[in-house]
C-alpha cells in the first residue's frame, strides 16, 4: 500500500518529538517531584536553567518551538523578576524553595505547551490528538498562573507590564524574542526577520 511522503515525514516528526520529551523524563532534566519537595539547590536551578535558555536560543526553528512573544517574556519579564524575589526572601528557606520550585514548574510548563500544541495539531489520532490538547491546555494553566502570581509578588507595575505585554500580539516579537519596533510587526514568513511597518487603517467616512 502506497504512503504519502508527506504523512511519513509528519510521523518522523511526531515520534522525534515524543522521544525527547521521553528522554528528558528519563533523565530528569527537569526536577522530579520527590526533589523538589526535599531541597531545591541553587545549582539544579541554574542547570535547568541554562538547558531551558539554550532551548530558546537554539531551538527556535523547531516545530514545536517556544514562541516568540513567550521567550520575550521569559527573558524580559519573568527571569529578573525571579532574580529580584529570590534576592528579597534569601535569608527565608521556606519561600526560597516555592520560589525555587515555581520557578521550575514554569520553565517546564512553557516547554510542555508548545510541544503539546504541535503534537495535538499533528497526530492522525483523534483521541491521542485530544489528550495532548488537554496537556497543553493544563500546561498554558499552569504557565500563566506563575507569570501572574510573579507580577503580583513584585508590584502593580509589574502586573499592568505583563498584561500589556500580552496584549501586543505575537507578531510584535520575533522568534528569538525580539520586540519589533513601536509602529512595527515582525514578518515572520520570512528567514531574516526584518520588522514591516503595520498597515494604516482607512478613515472611516
Amino acid at each position: 500500500m502506497y504512503i504519502p511522503l508527506w504523512i511519513i515525514v509528519i510521523g518522523a516528526v511526531i515520534w522525534f518529538i515524543y522521544a525527547r520529551n521521553k528522554e528528558k523524563a528519563q533523565q530528569n532534566i527537569s526536577v522530579t517531584t520527590e526533589e523538589k519537595e526535599v531541597v531545591i539547590s541553587e545549582e539544579t536551578v541554574f542547570k535547568v536553567q541554562s538547558k531551558f535558555e539554550d532551548k530558546i536560543t537554539n531551538e527556535t526553528d523547531f516545530p514545536d518551538a517556544i514562541s516568540g512573544d513567550e521567550i520575550y517574556i521569559y527573558k524580559n519579564l519573568m527571569r529578573p523578576w525571579f532574580d529580584k524575589l529570590t534576592a528579597q526572601h534569601r535569608y527565608d528557606e521556606k519561600m526560597t524553595q516555592k520560589l525555587r520550585n515555581d520557578w521550575l514548574d514554569y520553565m517546564e510548563a512553557v516547554g510542555d505547551r508548545s510541544t503539546y500544541n504541535y503534537l495535538s495539531l499533528e497526530s492522525q489520532d483523534e483521541k491521542q490528538s485530544e489528550k495532548y490538547r488537554e496537556d497543553h491546555i493544563a500546561a498554558s494553566r499552569k504557565m500563566f498562573a506563575i507569570q501572574d502570581a510573579f507580577a503580583t509578588a513584585i508590584g502593580a507595575d509589574a502586573v499592568s507590564e505583563l498584561k500589556k505585554v500580552k496584549e501586543m500580539g505575537f507578531m510584535s516579537f520575533s522568534r528569538h524574542g525580539e520586540l519589533a519596533p513601536e509602529g512595527f510587526k515582525w514578518d515572520l514568513g520570512r528567514r531574516e526577520l526584518e520588522p514591516v511597518k503595520e498597515k494604516k487603517k482607512t478613515p472611516e467616512k
